[in-house]
């Protein structure tokens, strides 16, 4: 059995410490700032550290969350560990990363009612950005509903309508107050990453709708905490955290140590977040929240449910990955597998802390290391592959070896294979979506989802690629009868309407078709007798094919009538026949 680290059983004490215990963070000023007495002597080291980081912009100012907010999600996107933006951040609100060596700290917190955060948690949470660790804030309010969360001063649940009207007032304003910060800075990593990954009629204020791990952890805290009241207590203990605590909390996939390189210099990350944000978790967001909880009690749920909800592990895998539309020939199901795991070994070591954390977690059952049986499962796939197939078989449940295995197949392919090309062939990208619930008891709400959901062709663990053929369009370039009629048009899509002109050395009209199935439709005309008067008329159409690469149109006028300087006149022409002659270009794209 792999031997887990205090760090490790530690990973999420950073939210459920927090639950029940306000904590005090400086204000900001000149003179008060995060005190050393709260944060750990050394920084956590970091591999890779930006040259270009923005000059500071004033703190607490909008224009300084929205650099640290971008600033996050461009380190995310150049494969940075986010270790130390995530530690700066949560030091910036008062949540110092304590280590190994920090117990005699961690005692004194915890009993004064303050929020604890520990090394490990830093990186499971940098962990969670990188697979896909994202909760949707539906989840997060109906779980903070589960535990009796309420609306300030009523007996009615929360509600995002409520949120949305609280939480919108702090948009739009150029320079936040002491106890205003979180709730704007949450709205600030919102809308960084709606900005860099736009969704289909995104929220105005939270736009993808979705909490990433700081967003989440925040605003547990804050919510945690409002029914407990905003508490000053300071530490007079001083953390000291070696590397070693650092590395320790690395031991096991996916997360892996960094480099000790430039462990001896200061953090430059994390001062430059220090200078844009100096606040704490309790605020104003308990002026509207509230939470039937005491500090003891609020401290122990928080932990419990910021243990168990990172400490699960979700992978997912598509076997194979690139499909087709089903033609008979090419792979055109996918077998989905996931195995839900929980990665850290609370039981099988006796460090001092780890026995410390197991002794103050009254309730908290947490599993043993290895596969989680019995956990519901909800299947679905990203906005890309929506019409493009369904699941098969859908499993309700992991099963006794935390597994479970999925189909998914595709929709039939519609093209004949004759008309079938590099020019209209067309591929969906997007992932299979799972989520694992009932991680967290009184919490189950919260759901560890796999990947984001957005179309990125690299999406969570399971990417999918699925390829189809559209109708490939048609053109009309032909003549006809004796008349010599030349039709002239584009067709890119028999289903939706198009236009069709015919000429001769006599008269010219233009007939608008509008399509009621791919095989049939009816249409208007509207031309001129050249040196007599105008054509109107309507009729019907109907579309059948030749052979394997011909189709022909046919046009069967119902009213054709023609005006002269002697009247109207009513004319009756045969059918039009014209040929639809399949496209070998892009000209519809």
């Amino acid at each position: 059995m792999q031997r887990k680290t205090w760090s490790t059983v530690l990973f999420s004490a950073l939210m459920l410490f927090s639950f029940g215990c306000s904590f005090v963070t400086p204000l900001p000023s000149s003179q008060n700032t995060p005190s050393s007495q709260n944060t750990p002597s050394q920084d956590i080291p970091t591999s890779q550290v930006p040259a270009n980081l923005p000059e500071p912009a004033p703190i607490n100012s909008a224009q300084a969350l929205e650099n640290v907010a971008t600033v996050i999600y461009s380190a995310l996107a150049d494969g940075q560990t986010l270790n130390s933006y995530i530690d700066g951040v949560m030091t910036s609100f008062g949540v110092p990363a304590l280590g190994e060596a920090d117990i005699a700290l961690a005692e004194e917190r915890y009993s004064q009612g303050l929020p604890l955060l520990f090394l490990p948690q830093v990186a499971e949470m940098a962990d969670a950005y990188n697979d896909g660790g994202y909760v949707s804030l539906d989840a997060f309010i109906a779980a903070a509903n589960n535990q009796g969360a309420k609306q300030q001063g009523t007996d009615e649940p929360l509600t995002r309508e409520y949120l949305t009207q609280k939480f919108g007032e702090y948009a739009g304003k150029a320079q936040y107050e002491a106890g205003q910060v979180l709730p704007a800075f949450v709205l600030a990593l919102g809308r960084e990453r709606t900005t860099r990954f736009p969704t289909e009629n995104p929220d105005p204020l939270w736009g993808d709708g979705l909490l990433d791990p700081l967003q989440l952890t925040l605003l547990l805290y804050s919510v945690s905490y409002s029914g407990a009241g905003r508490l000053s207590a300071q530490s007079s203990l001083t953390a000291a955290v070696a590397y070693q605590d650092v590395e320790v909390s690395f031991v096991r996939d996916p997360v892996q140590a960094p480099p000790k390189t430039g462990v001896a210099q200061k953090d430059r990350v994390k001062d430059w977040i220090k200078e844009q944000i100096a606040d704490q978790v309790t605020g104003e967001v308990q002026d509207f929240v509230e939470v039937p909880l005491g500090k003891l009690e609020a401290s122990q749920v928080s932990i419990c449910a910021s243990l168990l909800l990172y400490g699960h592990k979700l992978e997912v895998k598509n076997t194979p990955n690139l499909l087709y539309h089903k033609d008979g020939e090419k792979p055109w199901t996918t077998q989905v597998d996931i195995t839900l795991t929980f990665q850290d070994d609370y039981w099988g070591n006796y460090l001092q802390i780890d026995r410390w954390v197991l002794e103050n977690l009254a309730g908290c059952d947490l599993p043993h290391q290895g596969p989680v049986e019995g956990k519901p499962l909800k299947w679905s796939v990203s906005d890309g592959l929506n019409g493009h197939g369904n699941f098969n078989v859908i499993p309700s449940q992991t099963n006794g070896m935390g597994q479970a295995s999925a189909s998914w197949q595709t929709v039939p392919e519609t093209t004949p294979k004759s008309q079938r090309g590099f020019h209209n062939q067309r591929d969906a990208v997007g992932a299979i979506i799972v989520r694992a619930g009932s991680l967290v008891p009184g919490w189950s709400g919260l759901e560890r989802i796999v990947g984001l959901l957005r179309d990125t062709g690299n999406t969570g663990d399971a990417p999918l690629t699925v390829i189809y053929y559209i109708p490939p369009g048609y053109k009309v370039t032909v003549q006809e009868g004796q008349q010599q009629v030349t039709y002239s048009g584009l067709i890119c899509d028999l289903e939706k309407p198009f236009t069709l002109t015919a000429n001769t050395n006599w008269w010219e009209m233009i007939f608008e078709l509008t399509p009621a199935s791919p095989q049939a439709g009816s249409f208007t005309v509207t031309g001129t007798h050249y040196d007599v008067g105008p054509y109107a008329g309507e009729g019907t159409y109907t579309v059948s094919p030749v052979n394997e690469q011909l189709s022909q149109l046919t046009l069967n006028f119902t009213t054709l009538t023609e005006t002269t300087s002697l009247g109207v006149i009513t004319v009756t022409p045969s059918p039009y026949h014209v040929d639809l002659i399949p496209l070998d270009t892009r000209e519809c794209d």
